[in-house]
């Protein structure tokens, strides 16, 4: 078969031309159509950043106006107060490790009247001190040399040194000093819960109790150096004792021996 080209090459050369014209249009126009979009749909972007900035700021000014109207605000939010508050919440802290000392002097350990501690809480709030206390040989009899050991049990102290190792935490503490104070422990000293028990392989006889008290503040007072704390364990606690003048137990003259 023969084919006869009718058409001119310069008529071929335009029309592939006029094809490539049309591509390039046609791929010029998609271009744009995208770009656009990406233009609106950053537009939109930084139009939601603009709104979503406004709308911050606003709620920013509202919420200084509010702090800055609370009374006094100057003085929490200064770093030198804020370091003041901090120095006076230390300060008044309670140093409610000392309770370990009260216990290691009311156990009476290796005499007839010794006890076993098996809990204790402190209400700082109501300032007392609650001891769950089990009797090791005497039962009744130990209970009450207990309580009245507790009723006079003192704390040794003088007043703190900031500069320096509280007196208590030293290696070697001081447990005398010219100028130091006592007082009282414990007041509005109760016993309740009492239970008595037997053992059955030694027959041995102990009581069970609750102590409460009212503590002095000072016992957990970090402006104090504690000296010692000390109870009548260390002395006679007998009912004679306690409840006789002194006096009748002194030696009189010669006039009075007769």
């Amino acid at each position: 078969m023969v084919q006869i080209n009718l058409v001119p090459d310069v008529k071929l050369e335009l029309i592939r031309a006029q094809r490539h014209r049309n591509i390039v249009i046609s791929t010029a126009i998609l271009v744009m159509i995208a770009s656009v979009g990406i233009v609106v749909l950053l537009g939109v972007a930084i139009g939601y950043q603009a709104v979503r900035t406004t709308f911050l700021t606003g709620q920013i000014k509202d919420r200084d106006e509010e702090f800055r109207k609370k009374p006094d605000i100057a003085k929490m939010v200064t770093i030198q107060n804020q370091l003041k508050s901090i120095q006076a919440t230390h300060e008044q802290k309670a140093m409610t490790s000392r309770i370990f000392d009260v216990l290691l002097e009311a156990t009476a350990k290796d005499t007839d009247n010794s006890v076993t501690f098996n809990s204790f809480t402190i209400d700082s709030t109501e300032k007392t001190i609650s001891l769950v206390v089990q009797t090791d040989k005497r039962g009744f009899d130990a209970a009450e040399v207990f309580r009245k050991n507790i009723e006079g049990m003192q704390l040794y102290y003088i007043p703190a040194n900031k500069d320096t190792v509280p007196n208590e935490f030293k290696s070697e503490p001081v447990l005398q000093q010219r100028g130091e104070k006592s007082e009282l422990i414990a007041q509005d000293v109760s016993l309740s819960d009492l239970a008595y028990s037997e053992s059955d392989k030694d027959k041995r006889k102990t009581v069970s109790f609750r102590l409460t008290f009212t503590y002095n503040p000072l016992l957990f007072d970090e402006t104090i150096d504690i000296l010692r704390i000390r109870g009548l364990a260390r002395g006679n606690v007998t009912d004679s004792y306690k409840r006789l003048p002194g006096s009748l137990f002194e030696s009189t003259g010669s006039n009075g021996g007769q």
